[in-house]
């Protein structure tokens, strides 16, 4: 199982449009699911009328009540396409929160029919999130989406180096095009 967190640092760059993309491009035959744990999270229920009832709110209950672990499947939805996501938030920060993180990783590693990999869409990060450093704490690699404008590569440059002493090799940058700025420029930076 790989585990994936998209985010940004400054403001909404398209980390749920990326995440999304990412995980329609997926290799094949891996299966692979987007997870929207964005605290301001919940667009994709929105953008694609997909249902409120089946989600992180859905899983969250089942696991409050199972004795053992959850199994995903029924929690997801899919998008046209074909892309399996679950929707929403995953609630309040703190400890339910950070089990409810665990209980989805758990139950992505051991789903019937083999692992899904979970790219998880973190939104903005905001410091002291419990959530996000527990997804960031279980992710191979983590993706900082900037936009090429000098506001958002600034943030990042006075930002990132918190997250690169933490997740040293983890770490990569995607830039969205909405700025002036060239990859290499923004490298050179």
């Amino acid at each position: 199982m790989t585990v994936v967190s998209l985010c940004s640092l400054k403001g909404a760059p398209g980390i749920t449009t990326l995440a999304c993309l990412v995980g329609a491009t997926w290799p094949a035959p891996r299966r692979a699911m987007v997870v929207e744990c964005d605290s301001s999270g919940g667009d994709l229920v929105v953008r694609f009328q997909l249902s409120a009832k089946a989600g992180w709110t859905s899983f969250a209950a089942s696991t409050r009540r199972a004795q053992s672990g959850v199994e995903i499947g029924p929690h997801l939805q899919q998008l046209p396409g074909g892309l399996d996501v679950l929707t929403g938030s995953v609630g309040p920060d703190g400890p339910e929160a950070v089990r409810s993180i665990t209980a989805l990783l758990a139950s992505a590693e051991s789903a019937p029919g083999g692992h899904w990999d979970v790219l998880i869409d973190l939104g903005r990060l905001i410091a002291g999130d419990g959530r996000a450093v527990a997804c960031l704490n279980q992710s191979d690699a983590i993706v900082v989406g900037v936009r090429s404008d000098a506001a958002s590569v600034m943030h990042v440059r006075e930002n990132a180096p918190r997250l690169f002493a933490r997740y040293a090799d983890r770490v990569g940058l995607a830039v969205i095009r909405s700025g002036c700025y060239s990859n290499a420029e923004i490298e050179e930076f």
